[in-house]
């Protein structure tokens, strides 16, 4: 039996090698295919290192990192007369090059989509801040206090590159900021002491950018003007619910006035308002007592300290994204204070 299994697998093998004919041996690659496949892999490299060192991704910087070092092997294997191994190590550095090049674009994609994001739930939870606040509830200032909460970890993940975490806190952040609005909207009228001390604010809030902007100021200014003279209007005739309707939009073009324009005479118009608030707040700070209102302050200073930093050498838009932080800051002290 086991002579007749030796006659089968030999006669399995010869049919085999009848069928399939012998192995070719891959020819070896001419020096000049070699050094053309590895100025190929270099300009990949080169291409998407500056992508890469933007992204700031942990996981693009490894794969060009590796992109590199076997890049490296195969011009030593090219210098040493190897072209069989500088070729496929060329190639696979390429491929490297390739995937940090591809993780890099998803990121700064994912990155740019983010940022709006968060850019839009601040705006959101600003608005919702004036008009929340307004209704002076337990239930609508906790909402809009997690809502701050869920923000400010958001903004974190963002920092960190956990895109999807920051994405998914922002958006849960801007739920929590229209349920306070809806809350709002929900009560039954206005009373007439509550939009009196609104509209009162909304003068102090405009005469205080009227002095900065040392003027007449930018149309945007001039139209909440407009609207916060027509909500006194409807405030005399009794209409209420309308005027507090305008005079928080009078406040919201007020912001946007002072935020106006990249130039340095804009930003530095921002930081001097950006500072008279977080005074303000601090003011509020000094009578409540509050350690945690105190902290925010403190944080809000050092914001402001950073973008000075960041405008004195140029970058304005990186000096606005400061204010950004120091202004919510102390407005979360007010709030916490008791300061609006």
């Amino acid at each position: 039996m086991t002579t007749v299994k030796v006659v089968c697998t030999v006669a399995v093998v010869i049919a085999l090698l009848g069928v399939c004919g012998p192995v070719q041996a891959q020819p070896q690659p001419g020096r000049g295919e070699a050094e053309r496949e590895l100025k190929i892999t270099q300009s990949v490299i080169e291409k998407v290192r500056r992508l890469v060192d933007e992204s700031e991704n942990r996981r693009a910087e490894e794969a060009l990192k590796r992109a590199i070092d076997v890049q490296g092997r195969a011009e030593r294997e090219f210098r040493g007369n190897s072209m069989r191994s500088t070729v496929r190590l060329t190639l696979v550095a390429r491929e490297y090059a390739k995937r940090a090049g591809k993780l890099a674009g998803e990121l700064s994609e994912n990155r740019e989509f983010v940022f709006r994001q968060l850019e839009r739930t601040r705006e959101i939870l600003r608005r919702a801040r004036e008009h929340a606040l307004e209704a002076g509830e337990t239930r609508v200032r906790d909402l809009l206090r997690t809502a701050y909460e869920r923000q400010d970890q958001a903004e974190t993940a963002f920092r960190e590159h956990r895109f999807r975490v920051a994405l998914r806190m922002t958006q849960l952040a801007r739920e929590l900021a229209h349920k306070a609005l809806e809350m709002v909207k929900g009560e039954q009228g206005a009373s007439p002491e509550r939009v009196r001390a609104a509209l009162e604010r909304t003068d102090e809030l405009l005469g205080r950018i009227s002095r900065e902007l040392e003027g007449e100021g930018p149309p945007l200014l001039r139209e909440a003007v407009d609207l916060q003279n027509r909500a006194e209007t409807h405030f005399d005739d009794g209409r209420f619910a309308m005027a507090l309707k305008l005079t928080l939009s009078a406040r919201d073009l007020a912001h946007k006035a002072v935020g106006g324009g990249d130039g340095p005479d804009a930003v530095d118009r921002e930081i001097q308002s950006t500072r008279a608030l977080v005074e303000r707040a601090e003011a509020a700070v000094r009578e409540s007592g509050s350690d945690t209102a105190e902290n925010l302050v403190r944080e809000a200073r050092s914001h402001i300290m950073r973008a000075e930093v960041r405008f004195r050498d140029g970058d304005h838009v990186a000096a606005r994204a400061q204010l950004k932080l120091a202004r919510r800051k102390a407005e979360k002290a007010l709030e916490v204070a008791g300061g609006i």
